[in-house]
């Protein structure tokens, strides 16, 4: 008997056991059934053999039929799509939070002829875990390829809902969800089996060590502690206590890196063994909060609380990948050489260390009253490609292979570069009190969002702006140097004019009260000053600078009558354009200015204005020296791109900013240089550079988002 015979007796055996049954079960005889049969079109012996079609035997699926267990057999079906699925089979909080796509590809391959036309693949997730599922669904709708083709589906798009896994405290299964159809109403689906690992799991994955950087916090509360312990330290041992980065220099740099060390030290007693499932599948970590609170922490936990507190120091830090454990080190000056985010190449990573660049210390002597010294002299052992004392690297030499194929320096994360990438640190949660106070860090050139809520109740408290409006906020203001509202360079661009110090006030109220101010350039000096040698008007005594506006109301300009003629006439017909392109006048004159700078930037020292007035400057035709008024429809303003900037980057108060500021024609613009000065004073902040000059000037500045900004700020509710 031939293969097509037997199975053809096998089928009309089992046709007539259907047959036998259906008699039972339903008053026409086997009607149902032989319907549902012969609807699979089997073959018979005298017939043709269908066509061969690329099948999928489904075991999961019971037939429908109720009696005898062969017929409770797979349903055979043919299926219209080849689908091939890659994706991340253990998924996490931090790459969820950092946008990581679950799904890399997907691609569909058309296996029947009859599919044309447009598909749609859907793809979801589903779990037990929580009412909101994991991801919520996409659709994506394409041109079907042709039979035996495949077209691929970029997983871009695909990712989790961070907010489905942000209470997550234990790993739970889910369900990827891929189903295929066309417009004729072919579908198919498929699943793939996913594990969504707890909030605070780390995923120890070589290929993707940059997501370590999102375990980094320098924006946790608990920091703050912790600096200014170290500030102590520093000025007990080197006289300042000041945490300026890498502004004074590689010393410098490394005492305030062994200061933040034993800050720490102070704080810590109890070191952890990693669990054993570390070198595979990763270890749930503690925030800095809870290893203060429990004085302790496993290898990860100790590296990441030290490179937390070293970033916010203005300090470039490093953790280090070993077999079985991690530590952590710091770049001893500026690094502006292209460093990827995480170093995984021996070499390169070897090179790093050997080229003096670099100081890594053992957070485990954290737990521990040894000197810094010490605990920097106890990870050489590890910067090799082989430790015999590690049990990995005792096997891999056991089992022949050479340690360059498994080096026990595994890599490096470069965690200043992962953030400055785009990985932003976890929210900071901490619980305290019955209060949940959440930390939301966007990274290094905008202010962390703060937000705090009742425990119980999940409400916010009073005077707490919710985390989207924050968002929002954020997003009209720009907190980076490249922002002329931080970073103004009037020398350049604009108009320094020379005022007098005592008269920046009286010059503002002159102006608030809608009189004019004229501007001259430095070299044109009534006959009186030629006669006495003076050729500039930064020759000029203060005091005259001051009996001459007094006098006559005009400023001189610092630049000479070719530069001062061409800058004016720049200004405005730049003012115009802008102004008749997007309605918004970008001509200011500015009040006072804070000299500073931000040690975690390259950038170097900035000048910012403080307060800043819109104006109108015009040139009568035969006339060089131009006219300035205040536009009629502003007033004097702060610099709350320069407010924001401060609270965010240095943790200064500025209340008085916040306060009503004016006087009887505008803003009281001395009280408001003098409360900078004070309160940078209180800070420290001169040991880092910054002061408050008293100086004018005139340029482009763009203003009109931080109106919007303030708007929103005052009234959100």
């Amino acid at each position: 008997m031939n293969r097509q015979t037997c199975l053809s007796t096998i089928q009309l055996h089992s046709f007539g056991l259907i047959l036998r049954e259906s008699k039972r079960l339903f008053p026409v005889e086997g009607e149902p059934l032989r319907s549902l049969v012969m609807d699979e079109a089997v073959n018979t012996p005298n017939e043709a053999p269908a066509s061969v079609e690329p099948v999928e035997v489904n075991e999961a699926a019971p037939s429908t039929v109720i009696g005898d267990p062969l017929l409770e057999a797979p349903v055979v079906k043919n299926n219209p799509f080849q689908i091939e699925v890659e994706f991340r089979e253990r998924v996490c909080y931090a790459l969820a939070y950092n946008k990581v796509p679950t799904v890399r590809t997907i691609g569909v391959r058309n296996l029947n002829g009859g599919v044309s036309g447009q598909i749609t693949v859907e793809v979801s997730m589903k779990w037990s875990a929580s009412e909101i599922q994991p991801m919520r669904k996409f659709e994506v709708v394409l041109e079907a390829p042709v039979m035996g083709q495949k077209v691929i589906v970029d997983g871009q798009q695909f990712r989790l809902d961070d907010t489905a896994l942000v209470d997550l405290t234990e790993s739970a299964p889910a369900q990827l969800v891929i189903t295929v159809h066309d417009q004729a109403g072919l579908e198919q689906t498929e699943f793939r089996d996913i594990l969504v690992l707890p909030r605070d799991q780390w995923i120890n994955d070589r290929s993707f060590f940059e997501i370590t950087s999102a375990f980094v916090q320098p924006n946790h509360p608990a920091v703050t502690q912790i600096l200014q312990d170290a500030s102590s330290i520093l000025m007990r041992d080197t006289k300042s206590s000041s945490l300026e980065g890498y502004q004074s220099g590689p010393e410098r740099a490394a005492q305030i890196g062994a200061a933040i060390f034993m800050a720490l030290q102070g704080r810590i007693d109890r070191y952890i063994d990693p669990p054993a499932s570390f070198e595979e599948e990763g270890q749930k970590l503690r925030p800095l909060d809870r290893v203060l609170e429990e004085r302790q922490g496993t290898c990860l936990d100790l590296a990441c609380a030290y490179a937390s507190c070293l970033e916010q120091a203005g300090l470039n830090p490093l953790v280090f990948m070993v077999h079985g454990h991690a530590f952590t080190g710091f770049f001893l000056e500026e690094i502006d050489r292209g460093l990827p985010s995480a170093i995984t190449d021996f070499n390169t990573a070897i090179t790093l260390l050997e080229s003096g660049l670099i100081i890594a210390a053992e957070t485990i002597l954290l737990t521990e009253n040894k000197p810094f010294a010490e605990a920097v002299t106890a990870v050489r052992r590890h910067m090799r490609d082989s430790d015999m004392s590690c049990g990995t690297c005792s096997a891999v030499v056991a089992q022949g292979m050479s340690p360059k194929e498994h080096p026990h320096l595994r890599g490096l994360v470069n965690i200043s570069a992962a953030h400055q990438s785009g990985i932003l640190p976890l929210p900071a949660r901490v619980v305290r009190d019955g209060i949940v106070t959440l930390v939301i860090d966007n990274g290094p050139t905008q202010p962390p969002i703060v937000e705090r809520r009742d425990e119980k109740t999940r409400k916010l408290l009073p005077n707490t702006v919710p985390a989207r409006v924050q968002q929002w906020k954020n997003s009209l203001l720009d907190l980076s140097f490249r922002n002329t509202l931080l970073n103004f360079k009037p020398e350049k661009t604009g108009i320094k004019l020379l005022a007098p110090s005592f008269a920046l006030g009286p010059i503002e109220d002159w102006l608030s009260a809608g009189q004019p101010i004229v501007a001259r350039a430095a070299d044109i000096l009534d006959k009186i000053y030629e006669e006495r040698g003076i050729r500039a008007a930064q020759d000029i005594a203060e005091t005259e600078l001051g009996e001459i506006w007094g006098r006559e109301h005009i400023l001189f300009a610092a630049n000479e009558e070719a530069t001062f003629v061409t800058r004016v006439r720049g200004l405005i017909s730049k003012a115009k354009l802008e102004e008749q392109d997007s309605g918004v006048n970008n001509l200011y004159i500015t009040f006072g200015s804070l000299i500073w700078n931000d040690p975690k930037s390259a950038t170097g020292e900035v000048r910012s204005p403080i307060f800043m007035a819109p104006i109108r400057m015009a040139v009568k035709r035969g006339q060089v020296m131009p006219v300035i008024v205040m536009d009629d429809s502003g007033t004097t303003n702060i610099n709350y791109c320069l407010i924001e900037a401060l609270r965010a980057r240095t943790g200064m108060k500025l209340q008085w900013f916040s306060d009503d500021m004016s006087d009887d024609f505008g803003i009281d613009v001395e009280r408001g240089l003098q409360e900078m000065r004070a309160e940078i004073l209180d800070q420290r902040l001169t040991e880092q550079g910054f002061r408050v000059e008293t100086d004018i000037s005139i340029g482009m500045l763009r203003f009109n988002k931080v109106r919007l900004w303030k708007d929103l700020n005052d009234h959100w509710m």
